[in-house]
């Protein structure tokens, strides 16, 4: 729950048109939590949404940039939440990618 939450304020921080920002946060966080991190599946498995890797990057830089300042502000959530292995494993793939700013 909290990382749809997450993927939410995602979506309303992103400048791009809401629907399509909320879709590809909202994939991403689905994707982290069924354990799946690659991006080029995400494309691949949904193409009549239409949804291009470029977004799915900003997504992923979103997501994690948002979780980054809400540790400051709900540590003790983002701490919990950050012991859960294939969240953590999402970020490190996400940091070797090059995803992250």
């Amino acid at each position: 729950q909290f990382l749809l939450e997450l993927a939410l304020r995602v979506a309303s921080f992103a400048e791009n048109p809401p629907s399509k920002v909320a879709l590809t946060a909202l994939l991403v966080a689905r994707a982290i939590l069924r354990r799946d991190c690659s991006p080029r599946w995400l494309c691949a498995r949904i193409p009549h949404c239409r949804i291009l890797l470029e977004d799915v990057k900003s997504s992923m830089c979103l997501l994690f940039c948002v979780f980054k300042r809400g540790s400051i502000f709900a540590p003790n959530v983002c701490k919990e939440y950050s012991k859960r292995e294939h969240f953590c494993v999402a970020g490190l793939r996400f940091c070797g990618d090059g995803f992250l700013m």
